[in-house]
């Protein structure tokens, strides 16, 4: 191994990224264990993304209409409910048998929050809750789950299905030059996985095996311009590794054989065309403040969680 500790690739910074502030986390929870249910909703939405609020009448009715991919996300908050809807796919000409199968599995399997309905021949994730069972952490995996897997399932869904796009994503292309570092860190983090893996499994540390395999899906997950089947793919393929009632050797395995068709059968082309921009309401990546790092444990406010990677959160 080149390296005692595994690398974290860095991935390119652009400013029209989601960015959450952190600042509003803590506050959230005090409003709502103080009862001001309204003033926890607002400071949540604003930990996701203060751009949805901006300019708003905070004391009145609120509505937001925000784009994420081919979505869009509609909020809705009155004096003593909230609600999320998103149109994402049209399915005209779908093969609507099949695709409504496959929604039904999504409904009961991947969504815990959120469901997807047929209204008018067009899918929408919706989610309704009176004010007061909004807690901080309940509406963030709600919000969530909705641009995340509107998001995943639109590329899945239009190639399977033959469903379209309810509107069409504004993508932005990266530059020559940013397309080839991004390749650049693929190949890079598929060596790094390879000399790590090879040393580990020598010795059968199958702790650190499990290790790397999430260390490397999570540097690729990391980049936010991950986009596509490459990135629904990934997010399943990471989603069964910390699935903790599937047996360990059988993830692993399951795994390995993913990232060994992910690192040796993308080529170039076929990677590239899964990597760009659009524009999001949600990040995948999550932040903290060093105040609350910093914390002893028991100083976290009640129902708390550390949101430090997608799987961490989620599970």
């Amino acid at each position: 191994m080149s390296a005692l500790m595994p690398k974290c690739y860095r991935p390119i910074k652009f400013s029209n990224e989601p960015k959450n502030n952190a600042g509003y986390w803590d506050r959230a929870f005090e409003f709502y264990e103080a009862g001001q249910y309204r003033n926890s909703l607002l400071d949540t939405i604003n930990y996701i993304n203060p751009n949805i609020l901006k300019g708003k009448d905070l004391d009145a009715e609120i509505t937001s209409n925000q784009p994420h991919g081919s979505a869009v996300i509609a909020l809705k908050i009155t004096n003593d409910e909230f609600s999320i809807s998103a149109p994402f796919l049209k399915t005209t000409n779908a093969n609507k048998v099949a695709l409504m199968r496959r929604v039904c599995e999504v409904n009961f399997s991947d969504l815990t929050l959120t469901q997807i309905f047929l209204k008018n021949d067009s899918l929408w994730f919706y989610f309704k809750s009176p004010l007061k069972l909004c807690h901080p952490t309940k509406i963030y995996d709600v919000i969530r789950e909705v641009c995340v897997y509107a998001d995943d399932y639109d590329d899945e869904f239009i190639q399977q299905y033959n469903a379209d796009y309810f509107i069409k994503p504004k993508i932005t292309q990266l530059s020559t030059q940013q397309q080839e570092k991004v390749w650049s860190d693929f190949q890079e983090i598929a060596k790094q996985y390879r000399e790590y893996l090879g040393e580990f499994e020598q010795k059968r540390w199958l702790g650190s095996v499990w290790d790397i395999m999430a260390i490397t899906m999570l540097n690729v997950s990391n980049m936010p311009y991950v986009h596509g089947t490459l990135r629904t793919d990934l997010e399943r393929a990471i989603g069964m590794h910390y699935d903790g009632n599937l047996d360990g050797n059988y993830r692993i395995d399951q795994t390995k054989a993913y990232l060994n068709k992910l690192f040796n059968n993308t080529p170039k082309e076929t990677f590239l065309t899964n990597i760009y921009q659009v524009k999001k309401l949600f990040s995948v990546r999550y932040r903290c403040t060093t105040e609350i790092l910093m914390r002893p444990f028991g100083a976290f406010p009640s129902g708390f969680r550390m949101t430090l990677t997608p799987q961490m959160h989620s599970k």
